[in-house]
């Protein structure tokens, strides 16, 4: 997956290898290379309105929520324990808790789709701003 922020002055990569890049937005100069940002592939990635924060989503069924300008995870979201409970550490993620799909809606507000068809609204943390 790919996307620019919202002035265009960078663009965001995410792929099958857990890892996320970002290159200048007009001369597609590689600017950092974080790995292992998941476990498994990252399906989707969404900018926040500001341009500062970058939301991704993937097979490990995390969400996690990046500063564009350090690198660094700020926050990071289970969804697949919270749909799914009881579930014991370490084993597999279930097909159905994967995560395809995330953006930020009115406001800021992460929110992920799962293959089984879930939404799930993410709480921002007060901390990111």
């Amino acid at each position: 997956s790919l996307r620019y922020n919202k002035d265009g002055s960078m663009l965001a990569s995410v792929g099958t290898d857990g890892s996320v890049c970002f290159y200048e937005g007009k001369g597609m100069g590689l600017i950092q290379r974080l790995e292992k940002v998941h476990q498994s592939s990252i399906f989707a990635c969404a900018w926040n309105r500001g341009g500062s924060h970058l939301l991704t989503c993937g097979a490990d069924g995390f969400v996690r929520l990046l500063d564009a300008k350090s690198g660094t995870v700020v926050h990071e979201w289970d969804v697949v324990t919270s749909q799914l409970l009881g579930q014991e550490k370490g084993e597999k993620v279930p097909l159905g808790a994967m995560l395809l799909g995330c953006t930020f809606i009115e406001g800021d507000v992460p929110v992920a789709v799962g293959f089984n068809g879930q939404i799930a609204l993410l709480p921002m943390p007060s901390s990111v701003g």
